[in-house]
């Protein structure tokens, strides 16, 4: 990737690239939702394409949607491009809009509108553009939102040069570097942001006209009611004020319309459209109860991928400790249906293909032998490793990427949807923990599985406590086993060296499904040994479980979950692994049997600490039945 080309002087260079990151963080301590903008370099824009618009679109996939005030993915972003630009999410995202005075038309547009209108003194910000007297004429002034108004992005609506930033827009921030090589800069005399006054809110508001037959007199007769109605109505449901509607529509009847209105005919438009909720008025109709008749429900059989563990339509979970072969037991499944073969105790199928999200196997050293040992038809396996955009952008995918994922799925009439884990998939700013956060993500995945006809296998890792019932076991919110039809429990089998149990630990579909015992032989084949006698909970509260493992294999499995999401600073792990009661001396050793890497970040920068490029080696195989 390109970066900023060096400057004379480094520790300028450097002062800079801890001023962005300073400010950014402190923009998202204030509430406002930041993002990181490409920079301009040497050769134009970091992007690496040819680029009209240097240093002021985004780095990161999601574009605006990525925008947050989590301190700790902010902070992340700026270790990763430390001469990143500071973009501010504008409108209902950050509670804020912004004035933008681009040029001398913008400048010349401004004082043709203070003739009329003042503009209250506010927070401004200087933008690096440049006019040909080589004084800067680019100006942003920021102002809150009133009654958190749905105000849209405007260009050109106030006049020449003035644009509007709102909800589904952002504006470049100090200290960013524009393409001038100025940086964008605050203003001495603004330091108080201040609310938008709301004749603004009403011109930006105003809709366009281009469905009414506007002569070059103004609004004709049999035109104006319906007009100015319309004007109201987009007022109304971008939750403007009466008195703003009120100003805004006889401004626009003294001016537009020809002949005018009579002032209480204006007035009682006013009032036709205010007497609905805030919003839009159609939403009053469509707001009510829907109500469904269950003799109007056509009862329908569960269809099956593995009867009665894995159903297809839905989501089933896939839970255990690391190194008891969760991806082995994935990759067999998967295997055994792109041959269509049946798994034990099941029905032969046709030949299916399977997607396989991942983040932690490599495919070269881990995936393609595995599968190829385990008799699979690579054909039919497909691997998700994150998303590509027009320009050829690399990015990550998540689980909230539904409509990318049903694309991938319908193309390739996927009947198998794998994610492992479940935690490199649920997003930077999802916390596994927080059921309002996981369960949009867990209800629109479900969603995806019954719209597309697949069934859907997450793995993920169980949390450090003992004993218990297995439901409350997963790692993450309880919502996530709440989402699921099924879920699977996967641990080692008491007194059987090498042999692993899964066992049912819930359904809601019927009956539990009978334990099975399993084991990987040296060849890398996954061996069924038939039914086992213990049920779930019996596995988690049996002495072979995580509460016997030594100091070494609990700080394993601590960094491969820590560092799963990727690289992270090597003195936030020592403190974190400390407070899970992990030793300094047994955290290198874990380090040393997990090959992790230790690499400065950037100039001066933190060392961090990262899993090998090959997350699974040959010691995570289980030891191979007798």
């Amino acid at each position: 990737m390109k970066t900023l080309a060096p400057t004379r002087d480094a520790g300028k260079r450097e002062a800079a690239e801890n001023s962005l990151l300073q400010e950014a963080l402190r923009y998202a301590a204030r509430g406002w939702r930041v993002l990181p903008l490409h920079s301009p370099i040497a050769q134009g824009c970091s992007c690496g394409m040819k680029c009209d618009n240097i240093g002021k679109h985004p780095r990161i996939v999601r574009g605006l949607k990525g925008a947050t005030t989590n301190a700790a993915i902010v902070r992340g972003w700026w270790e990763q491009w430390p001469n990143a630009n500071v973009g501010i999410a504008t409108g209902l995202a950050s509670g804020i809009i912004v004035l933008d005075i681009d040029g001398e038309d913008g400048q010349n547009s401004l004082k043709l509108l203070e003739a009329s209108e003042q503009l209250p003194r506010t927070l401004r910000a200087h933008s690096g553009r440049v006019g040909p007297d080589g004084e800067r004429n680019g100006h942003h002034f920021y102002f809150t939102l009133p009654n958190r108004v749905d105000l849209r992005n405007s260009a050109g609506r106030l006049g020449k040069g003035l644009d509007v930033r709102a909800s589904g827009g952002y504006i470049v921030a100090p200290p960013s570097l524009h393409s001038s090589r100025l940086r964008y800069e605050w203003h001495c005399d603004g330091s108080t942001i201040v609310e938008a006054p709301q004749w603004l809110i009403a011109r930006a508001s105003k809709p366009a006209l281009a469905s009414v037959a506007v002569s070059q007199e103004g609004i004709p007769k049999g035109q104006r009611n319906p007009t100015l109605t319309s004007l109201a109505g987009t007022m109304h449901k971008r939750r403007m004020s009466r008195s703003s509607i009120q100003a805004a529509l006889l401004e626009e009847n003294r001016r537009q319309c020809h002949p005018p209105l009579p002032e209480e005919e204006v007035m009682s438009v006013i009032a036709s459209v205010t007497r609905y909720p805030q919003g839009a008025a159609a939403q009053s109709k469509l707001r009510r109860a829907e109500v469904l008749c269950l003799a109007d429900v056509q009862a329908e059989e569960v269809d099956w991928l593995w009867e009665p563990y894995i159903p297809l339509k839905m989501i089933t979970l896939l839970s255990g400790d690391p190194g008891v072969g969760k991806t082995f037991l994935s990759l067999d499944l998967a295997a055994s249906l792109t041959q269509g073969r049946a798994m034990l105790n099941g029905a032969e199928t046709a030949p299916g293909n399977v997607l396989y999200l991942t983040q932690e196997n490599s495919p070269a050293h881990v995936l393609r032998p595995r599968f190829d040992a385990l008799g699979g038809d690579a054909t039919r396996f497909f691997i998700v490793r994150g998303t590509l955009c027009d320009d050829g952008t690399p990015g990550n995918i998540t689980l909230g990427d539904t409509e990318q994922l049903e694309e991938v799925i319908k193309k390739h009439n996927v009947r198998l949807v794998v994610i492992d884990p479940l935690q490199s998939f649920l997003g930077g700013d999802v916390d596994a923990h927080r059921a309002n956060q996981t369960r949009p993500i867990m209800d629109g995945v479900g969603n995806l599985a019954e719209r597309t006809g697949c069934a859907v296998l997450i793995t993920r890792h169980l949390s450090k406590g003992t004993g218990g019932s297995a439901i409350y076991r997963g790692m993450g919110s309880i919502d996530f086993t709440g989402t699921a039809r099924s879920e699977l429990l996967v641990a080692r089998e008491p007194e059987q060296e090498g042999r692993v149990v899964m066992a049912h630990s819930k359904t809601n579909l019927g009956k539990f499904g009978p334990s099975l015992a399993y084991s990987i032989d040296s060849a890398g084949k996954l061996q069924w040994h038939g039914e086992s006698s213990f049920r779930a909970d019996d596995l988690l509260t049996a002495p072979s479980t995580a509460d016997e493992r030594s100091a070494l294999e609990e700080a394993v499995d601590f960094l491969k979950e820590e560092l799963a999401d990727g690289s992270k600073p090597a003195i936030d792990v020592r403190a974190k692994a400390q407070a899970n009661g992990i030793s300094p001396a047994t955290l290198r050793r874990a380090q040393t049997a997990l090959k992790v890497t230790k690499r400065p970040q950037g100039f001066k920068g933190p060392w961090m600490l990262s899993l090998p490029t090959v997350a699974q080696d040959s010691s995570e195989l289980l030891t191979p039945a007798p």
